[in-house]
């Protein structure tokens, strides 16, 4: 006859039990770390989506600028345009002021009788 197998010991279940136990404690570790990264990762995003905003509010703030700077150089240059028409204008005005006493001649007293 055979003899009677010996009954298991034990150990291998509560080693199991430890087992899986310490498994299971590495998952949570695992799972903390993840959570605690994605916190983390949570944050970064956010200081990076505020840091985004900022800069595009910064940016937008000069666009802002410099379509006031944009606005304002048109001003200046109509100004310009309108100073510059004006003093044409002048120009030929005082050149037709000029033209016409050239052929006035010399400014004087209305030609006196020459006896004719």
């Amino acid at each position: 006859g055979h003899p009677a197998l010996p009954p298991p010991p034990a150990a291998p279940s509560t080693t199991l039990i430890t087992v899986l136990e310490e498994k299971l404690e590495e998952e949570r570790r695992r799972l903390r770390a993840e959570q605690d990264n994605s916190v983390r990762l949570v944050a970064a995003n956010a200081d990076l989506s505020m840091k985004l905003q900022m800069m595009q509010q910064e940016r937008d703030a000069s666009v802002k600028q410099v379509e006031e700077m944009k606005r304002e150089f048109e001003r200046l240059l109509d100004d310009v345009q309108t100073l510059s028409m004006a003093a044409a204008m002048q120009q030929s005005e005082d050149k037709a002021l000029s033209l016409a006493s050239a052929l006035r001649g010399p400014e004087q007293d209305p030609p006196l009788d020459r006896g004719y």
